[in-house]
C-alpha cells in the first residue's frame, strides 16, 4: 500500500515531474498527495495534465476550488478563514469588470489576512504587472490565469501562462537571440532593465522592478520557465539568495510567490 504524501512542497514537486518526464513513474502511480502551498499545488497541474487526467491522485480541500476553475475556465472566489482567488487573464482582457472584481478581492483577502494596507496594494500592483508581462510577451494569453490564497498572515499568489516562454521572448529581441538556456533567460529577466523589447522603445522594463518590490515582505519567489527554475527563499538571518537549477520541462511561464506579514516575520537584506 502506498503512503500519501501529507504535505507536497516545490522540492517535492520537482521530484515527481522529473520521475513523470523520464518515464521512470506514470500519474497511475502517485500516491495520494496532499499540500499546504498553493503554488506547488498548482506548478504541479501545470507541468502534468491533472485537471484532465482521470486519476484522481491529487486531492486537497483547501485548493481544489481552484483546481476545478481551472477545469471549468471559470472565476473563482471563496471567503471564510482560507480566502481563494482565480481568475482567466482572458476575462481580464475581454470584461473589464472582473479585472475591478478581482482587485477588490484580493485587496480585501491580503487584509483580512493580516497586511497592511500599503502592502495589499503592493501586491496586487505585483500581480497586475506579471499579467501585464503575459499578455505583453507570452505570444498567447488562451489559459493564462491568476491565482491567490490568503489565510493568517500569509498570503500567496501565481500567475501562469502557456505562452512561448522567457527564451523565446528574450531571443525576439536581437540583443539577445544568442540565449541558448532557459536559465540564462530567467537570470536575465530579472536584470534591470532587459525585456524583449528595444530599450529605446520606452516598454518593458523586465521582472526586475516586480522582485524589488517583493523582496522585502517576500518569504519565497519562484520564476519557472522551460526547463529552468529560478528560486529566491528567506533563510533565517533574513537573506533572500537567489538560486537557478535545472528541473523538468514546464511550458510557458510561472510565477509564484507567498509573503508573510510584517507584523509576525522579521525582515532581512535580500541577496538576489
Amino acid at each position: 500500500m502506498r503512503l500519501p504524501i501529507e504535505t507536497l512542497d516545490f522540492d517535492l514537486v520537482d521530484d515527481i515531474c522529473l520521475a513523470v518526464s523520464t518515464g521512470e513513474v506514470s500519474p497511475a502511480d502517485l500516491p495520494s498527495t496532499r499540500t499546504q502551498s498553493l503554488g506547488a499545488f498548482l506548478e504541479l497541474s501545470h507541468v502534468l495534465p491533472i485537471e484532465s487526467s482521470s486519476q484522481d491522485w491529487l486531492k486537497d480541500n483547501r485548493f481544489q476550488p481552484i483546481l476545478d476553475a481551472k477545469k471549468n475556465g471559470k472565476r473563482c472566489y471563496q471567503s471564510g478563514a482560507l480566502h481563494l482567488g482565480f481568475t482567466r487573464i482572458e476575462e481580464f482582457i475581454n470584461d473589464e469588470t472582473s479585472e475591478t472584481d478581482f482587485y477588490i478581492k484580493a485587496r480585501r483577502a491580503v487584509a483580512l489576512a493580516g497586511f497592511r494596507k500599503a502592502e495589499a496594494g503592493q501586491f496586487v500592483a505585483a500581480i497586475v504587472e506579471l499579467y501585464s508581462n503575459v499578455i505583453e510577451h507570452s505570444g498567447s494569453a488562451a489559459g493564462a490565469y491568476v491565482a491567490f490564497a490568503a489565510y493568517e498572515n500569509c498570503f500567496e499568489f501565481v500567475v501562469a501562462d502557456h505562452g512561448i516562454g522567457l527564451l523565446e521572448s528574450l531571443k525576439s529581441n536581437s540583443k539577445y537571440e544568442s540565449i541558448k538556456d532557459s536559465g540564462n533567460a530567467l537570470e536575465l529577466a530579472l536584470t534591470e532593465g532587459v525585456s524583449r523589447h528595444d530599450g529605446n522603445s520606452g516598454r518593458g522594463r523586465g521582472f526586475r522592478p516586480i522582485f524589488v518590490g517583493l523582496a522585502n515582505v517576500s518569504e519565497s519567489l519562484r520564476f519557472r520557465s522551460g526547463d529552468h527554475g529560478r528560486e529566491l527563499k528567506r533563510l533565517d538571518d533574513g537573506r533572500i539568495p537567489a538560486v537557478t537549477r535545472q528541473k523538468s520541462e514546464l511550458p510557458g511561464f510561472f510565477c509564484s510567490v507567498r509573503c508573510i506579514s510584517s507584523r509576525s516575520a522579521n525582515m532581512g537584506s535580500t541577496q538576489a
